[in-house]
């Protein structure tokens, strides 16, 4: 719905702030180039990559709230990658609701993780697959991209995708505003 050189404009407009917890910087940083996207510190739009339960995220999320900046997670890493959601403050869920319907499929680990008595997180790391990080950074490339030039995401809105990379079958996760959300 845009025409080609209003796209490079808007394109060449834009700039987003990468953030990586842990993960595969620069095979990202190289895809979203390859697309001609800028990554700036000052980007409005941010991409955090890592762990979707890293304690780093609940400020990044307390922060794009406040500000009402939409934002996107990904994990490019281990053999299932996951994409989004492009989170949008004030139409969309959260980072707080989705980390809250992860935790709850996560018992083994929030198990272990209060055994002692002590409530931490336990991250959920696997190799990079170099193949399968350069498509995740590939497809998420594809939507940072409708999503600046257009305004609004397409793929990502409101759903996490999940990519395994042993079968290339494919999940789209509806992401849900909690209504006891404390954000």
């Amino acid at each position: 719905g845009v025409s080609p050189a209003a796209a490079a404009r808007r394109l060449a407009a834009a700039e987003v702030r990468l953030t990586t917890l842990a993960g595969a910087p620069e095979e990202l940083a190289g895809a979203l180039a390859a697309a001609g996207i800028r990554i700036g510190a000052e980007g409005p739009e941010e991409v955090v990559v890592d762990d979707y339960l890293d304690p780093a995220i609940e400020e990044i999320n307390r922060r794009h709230v406040a500000d009402g900046t939409p934002w996107v997670r990904a994990k490019p890493s281990g053999t299932e990658v996951w994409l989004g959601p492009v989170f949008e403050p004030g139409t969309s869920a959260c980072w707080a609701c989705l980390a809250q319907r992860i935790r709850g499929n996560r018992q083994v680990e929030t198990y272990l993780a209060g055994k002692d008595g002590a409530v931490r997180w336990v991250p959920a790391r696997a190799p990079l697959a170099a193949a399968g990080v350069q498509a995740a950074a590939g497809l998420l490339a594809a939507e940072l991209g409708r999503l600046l030039v257009t305004g609004r995401p397409a793929a990502l809105a409101g759903v996490l995708v999940t990519l395994d990379l042993h079968t290339f079958a494919g999940e789209r996760h509806a992401v849900v505003r909690q209504p006891q959300c404390p954000v």
